[in-house]
């Protein structure tokens, strides 16, 4: 009981935070609460695990680019959180690269599946992708608090054109997932994080347990793999870099083996890596992506 009453407080108390950000300018929004987390993110006890991340990722670094990184990076999460009460307004304004690989993947009339990583505002991927004739569902992983987890569905439901499912992750929805998929549908997909169930991978030269999702589904379904990441300018604004699509099968056979889907898994996993390293405070930094001895 106790505990239902704590998620229902942290739900009601966001709602409320997320009401009067509405009557905000949507940059001021996201100035303020990107300016909030920058000062405050010091003394969460989550800021430990993004210290520790910060010296797996980066072993040899000084102490001024760690304090650096960790400062930016939570700015960007504020940002975030100040920007997600107004997706209808920098969905119109956020700027688009590579928009001509999508439309080159969605000429061939084949499944999408769009993948990314906790990387800028991803949060605004499914709404920008949307607006250009692609609809993409997205796989979230669902929440411990389910008052929070049901209040943030419905904001990124107003993002999508309705009737667009929402996929969890993990094996429940992984049926239906297959079905979207072949009937010609599109998935967007966030493969970043650890997955315990995973395969062993590189990530920034640590052994990573890593998601083979994305390989499989476009095996199984014949779809076109197109990756993405979400930016900010100089200025703070969100943009969006599409790059060109990814057929599985000129990589590997349609009967891949294990070490076909372990090697082109990884050069997702390097992709990602390759933009924390060119933008690394854009990053969240506050998962464990490593083994638990690491932490």
């Amino acid at each position: 009981m106790r505990k239902k009453c704590l998620f229902f407080f942290q739900s009601f108390l966001l709602q409320i935070i997320f009401y009067f950000l509405r009557f905000c300018s949507p940059n001021l929004s996201a100035l303020w609460i990107g300016k909030l987390f920058s000062v405050s993110g010091n003394f969460v006890p989550a800021n430990k695990i993004l210290q520790r991340n910060l010296k797996i990722a980066f072993p040899q670094k000084s102490r001024n680019f760690y304090q650096n990184i960790q400062k930016k990076s939570w700015e960007n999460l504020g940002r975030n959180f100040g920007e997600m009460p107004h997706l209808a307004k920098f969905q119109k304004e956020t700027k688009i690269f590579g928009l001509q690989n999508l439309q080159a993947a969605k000429k061939q009339n084949r499944p999408i599946i769009f993948i990314s990583a906790h990387f800028g505002n991803w949060e605004l991927l499914p709404a920008l992708l949307s607006q250009e004739g692609v609809t993409f569902s997205p796989v979230f992983r669902v929440l411990n608090n389910p008052y929070l987890n049901q209040f943030l569905l419905k904001i990124r439901k107003q993002s999508l054109p309705k009737e667009t499912p929402i996929f969890s992750k993990g094996p429940k929805d992984i049926r239906k997932i297959i079905s979207h998929l072949k009937s010609g549908k599109h998935l967007g997909m966030l493969i970043d994080q650890k997955m315990n169930d995973g395969i062993q991978l590189r990530f920034f030269h640590q052994p990573a347990m890593t998601s083979s999702a994305t390989v499989t589904l476009a095996l199984k379904t014949n779809a076109i793999i197109v990756s993405g990441r979400m930016m900010r300018t100089k200025a703070q604004k969100p943009i969006l870099i599409i790059d060109k699509p990814i057929d599985v099968l000129s990589f590997i056979p349609r009967k891949a083996t294990p070490p076909d889907i372990k090697n082109l898994s990884q050069l997702f996993n390097d992709k990602i890596e390759n933009w924390i390293n060119q933008r690394p405070s854009l990053w969240l930094w506050l998962h464990r992506r490593w083994d638990k001895s690491y932490y």
